[in-house]
């Protein structure tokens, strides 16, 4: 998903405020998350943990940091702050097409059972497809209609989105999960190193004490 969130960033954060003369220049939020999203995707967590970090201090009011930030903690085996930043993540409105689509992502996929929602996850990703069409919307689309039960209309919409983008790169992603909706089954992110079995647990624990 990281990748394909990098385009609606580019167009959200493009304008910035022209600062005076004698400020000290400050990094721009849209190329920090953008070099946290390429380090991620690299799978290098340290590096993106740092950077999303960083992007929360100019701004803390993207959904999709906190929720990305909460992936690397996972993915580094920080069990006890990923609860923390996802609860935060959850309660900012989403601003941009990429909030849109972290959120409907999100929602329709995460391993926690607590924060999956495909009622939201398909509000969110109609929003975004509606603002620019994208096989990510679509793909997103699909997985909260499978979270939701309708494994039909969770198949259109994923063959909707390898219709319209088959030269897109997630294709071959997008059709794995057509097979689990034809198996009447939804899709679920897998967030942790593997080196700890119980990670999913422990910040499904704490999320549920913490709520």
């Amino acid at each position: 998903m990281i990748n394909s969130l990098k385009w609606s960033l580019l167009l959200v954060f493009a304008a910035l405020p022209l600062r005076a003369q004698d400020e000290v220049p400050k990094p721009s939020f849209s190329k920090v998350v953008l070099e946290a999203f390429a380090q991620e995707s690299a799978k290098n967590y340290s590096k993106a943990h740092e950077l999303y970090s960083q992007a929360l201090t100019i701004r803390d009011d993207s959904p999709t940091v906190w929720i990305r930030r909460a992936h690397t903690s996972a993915m580094l085996g920080k069990s006890e702050e990923v609860s923390e930043d996802l609860k935060i993540g959850m309660s900012k409105a989403p601003i941009s097409v990429t909030d849109h689509l972290t959120l409907a992502w999100f929602r329709g996929t995460a391993p926690f059972s607590s924060l999956r929602d495909g009622t939201l996850a398909v509000t969110f990703a109609q929003k975004a497809l509606r603002e620019n069409e994208s096989i990510e919307a679509y793909d997103a689309l699909a997985a909260g209609y499978a979270e939701m039960g309708n494994f039909a209309q969770a198949r259109k919409m994923a063959m909707q989105g390898i219709k319209r983008f088959p030269a897109s790169t997630r294709v071959p992603a997008v059709q794995e999960r057509v097979n689990l909706y034809n198996k009447k089954k939804s899709f679920t992110e897998i967030w942790g190193s593997g080196n700890d079995p119980k990670m999913e647990r422990k910040i499904e624990e704490a999320l549920r004490k913490d709520g």
